[in-house]
């Protein structure tokens, strides 16, 4: 039997996005008057003006006019890192602590060019020096917790959102990354307290409602996830993840006519939804509708060349004709990561 429905949700962004640093600022011009101060605070205005090619040359003019210019080392390597030049910001942060700079900010400047590097231990070490000066700062606490995340260490990103919790129970934004968090830590429960806290401060956001619906069908309240769904639909009759999921619980209810049409009107809409044509082909295979169950599969990974999934449910419509047609297909699944894949080829 087929049971890989896959729920859309919008979980915690597990990419790393370069979090702008507002309580700890990195470009501030500096009181002094002198003439070398004078050249930093214009470096400092280029960047901010957005020339990050003459806010480096007023920061090289600085360093090169006094190699004790600390801050100076500091924003070029920020401007780097801006850039996305990663290991050369790595080089001026480096510095800049080696010559005894004290801004406690460079740390969170290290983790964003590690993640940058793709380098998440480091990253989450260079931020676990940046919390032990400020434990309590729940910028700080979400951006480890995203960090976290990416590592697969779970349950320590729902300490750090907990911990932000406590300093800022009425952050939205901290009840949603945790409620993502707890709920790939296997907290489903946890996880669906949380969407219930956040829909009873906004009870017309669909996102809400949806991602909570997704919860209540992984816990197989089946009725209430599509209650949930519902009151997305109503609020914003556009709002596709809603139709996915709720085509998703129909599945599980093998209401197969109205997942069928949910999913038809996902298409329509957006013809480039790759999980609405996977799930579109595990419902045909369910109406024992192979040959277009394979369609689907086929526009699926033709949208998303690494998507193991529909490489998976191909293979099991495909197995029903083509054996060989079908090991190829599990062989790519487990390829991306599909290790269920594996126990189908040994059993087939």
């Amino acid at each position: 039997m087929m049971r890989r429905y896959l729920l859309t949700v919008c979980m915690m962004t597990c990419a790393f996005v370069l979090v702008a640093q507002d309580n700890l600022s990195v470009m501030t011009e500096t009181p002094q008057t002198g003439a070398i101060d004078k050249i930093f605070n214009q470096g400092v205005k280029s960047f901010k003006s957005g020339d990050k090619v003459s806010a480096l040359a007023k920061f090289d003019e600085c360093i090169a006019k006094k190699r004790t210019y600390m801050q100076a080392f500091l924003c070029k390597g920020y401007v780097l890192l801006a850039d996305k030049q990663y290991e050369e910001s790595l080089v001026y942060f480096n510095l800049y602590k080696e010559k005894g700079g004290d801004s406690l900010s460079v740390n969170e400047c290290i983790a964003d060019a590690q993640m940058g590097l793709g380098d998440v231990g480091e990253a989450i070490l260079a931020m676990n020096d940046m919390l032990s000066a400020y434990p309590t700062d729940v910028r700080l606490l979400r951006k480890r917790a995203s960090m976290l995340v990416v590592a697969c260490r779970y349950a320590e990103a729902v300490k750090d959102l907990d911990a932000a919790y406590q300093q800022d129970n009425s952050n939205q934004m901290v009840l949603i990354e945790r409620a993502a968090a707890k709920k790939l830590n296997k907290d489903l429960n946890g996880s669906l307290a949380d969407y219930d806290k956040l829909v009873a401060m906004d009870s017309n956001n669909v996102f809400y409602y949806s991602s909570r619906g997704v919860v209540k069908g992984e816990l197989s309240s089946f009725d209430e996830a599509l209650s949930d769904f519902d009151k997305a639909i109503a609020i914003d009759v556009n709002y596709l993840p809603a139709y996915v999921n709720r085509a998703v619980v129909n599945i599980n209810k093998e209401e197969f006519e109205l997942a069928e049409e949910d999913l038809n009107f996902v298409i329509s809409k957006d013809n480039n939804n790759a999980v609405a044509h996977n799930n579109l082909g595990m419902t045909y295979f369910k109406m024992n509708k192979v040959d277009e169950s394979i369609k689907e599969y086929n526009k699926a990974i033709e949208l998303k060349a690494d998507y193991g999934y529909a490489y998976f449910n191909r293979g099991i419509s495909k197995c029903r004709t083509d054996r060989d047609a079908a090991m190829e297909d599990w062989n790519k699944a487990v390829s991306y990561g599909v290790i269920e894949a594996a126990r189908y080829m040994m059993s087939r």
